[in-house]
């Protein structure tokens, strides 16, 4: 028990102020703080703290008559604190994927750096969705890695000037591009016409013999261009397979 004095409207009070603590079934453990009002102490604060020397004032209690209490859940930092495994350490869990899932959404920031050592000797490594830190798979991890090969590799291909073949997704845009994902490279059409339909507007390539073709859906060989930069090539020439 502890004293506490605050100022209501016309007079400094004293309280009577207890603390306790308790831990459900599932380790979770709660704060309890009650303020009892005991009795207007004095009109004068030098005197009420005279007849109460090891009372502590507390602004909180400023205008306040009436005894009141709250219970809170303290959060233990090397725990979960909600979800399936709420109560359990985090050291004591082996479902990382889960472990991933509450850091992205649930975690306060004191948890962070704990769990961030356990999912970093995992395989699991850092993105960002704007300027959100979060944590991603080692399955997702290594495809990354893969597809980064793939694509330095085919950035080798383009730099020496090998034709290769690209399945269209979709028709050029209205300046007669298309943008490789894996390559991260965007193809320009040296020669191409610009169409119109149902308020959108889209090209089509122009062959070698003066002809536009659809192209959506389906296989082309690049068979001559020129790198503009490492993010921009040029087609001159192209066909069908």
């Amino acid at each position: 028990m502890a004293l506490r004095i605050s100022f209501a409207n016309k007079y400094y009070t004293l309280w009577e102020y207890n603390v306790s603590y308790r831990t459900n079934e599932k380790g979770i453990l709660f704060k309890t703080e009650s303020y009892r009002f005991l009795h207007n102490a004095s009109k004068d604060k030098d005197r009420a703290f005279a007849k109460y020397p090891d009372a502590v004032y507390d602004e909180n209690l400023r205008g306040r008559h009436h005894s009141w209490s709250y219970e809170k859940r303290i959060i233990d930092y090397n725990k979960y604190h909600c979800g399936k495994y709420m109560g359990i350490m985090f050291t004591a869990s082996t479902d990382y994927d889960y472990m991933m899932w509450f850091y992205n959404n649930c975690a306060i920031d004191e948890q962070k750096p704990i769990i961030e050592q356990i999912l970093l000797e995992e395989g699991y490594e850092f993105d960002y969705v704007g300027d959100t830190k979060i944590f991603i798979t080692p399955k997702e991890v290594e495809k990354r890695k893969h597809l980064d090969e793939l694509g330095s590799k085919g950035k080798t291909k383009l730099a020496q000037g090998i034709p290769f073949v690209v399945t269209f997704a979709r028709s050029l845009n209205e300046v007669g591009e298309y943008f490789i994902n894996d390559l991260q490279i965007t193809l320009s059409f040296e020669n191409y016409k610009t169409m119109y339909y149902d308020g959108y507007y889209y090209s089509l390539p122009i062959d070698a013999k003066g002809h536009t073709k659809r192209i959506k859906n389906k296989q082309i060989m690049i068979e001559k261009y020129e790198l503009i930069n490492e993010n921009n090539a040029l087609v001159k020439s192209w066909k069908f397979i």
